[in-house]
């Protein structure tokens, strides 16, 4: 995961997305939601819970990643 969500927050990076603290925390509950009810990990009891709570830990960890990236860069300058 550790990987991943850092690839993922220098793509968001290279393709000059822009990501706001609302933004961020909005696909973190989304991510979550559509695990959870929209894809039916309720289902699954508590795996379903797990698997749904690290789907928005992804998002998480990528949106943190992102805003350490932007921030080393405006540091830089």
């Amino acid at each position: 995961m550790n990987r991943q969500t850092t690839l993922e927050a220098q793509k968001w990076v290279d393709t000059g997305r822009k990501m706001t603290m609302l933004n961020g925390l909005w696909r973190v509950m989304d991510r979550f939601f559509r695990s959870y009810i929209g894809k039916g990990g309720f289902k699954a009891g508590f795996m379903g819970l797990v698997i749904a709570y690290y789907a928005s830990l992804y998002q998480f960890m990528s949106y943190a990643k992102y805003y350490e990236i932007v921030k080393g860069i405006k540091g830089k300058k």
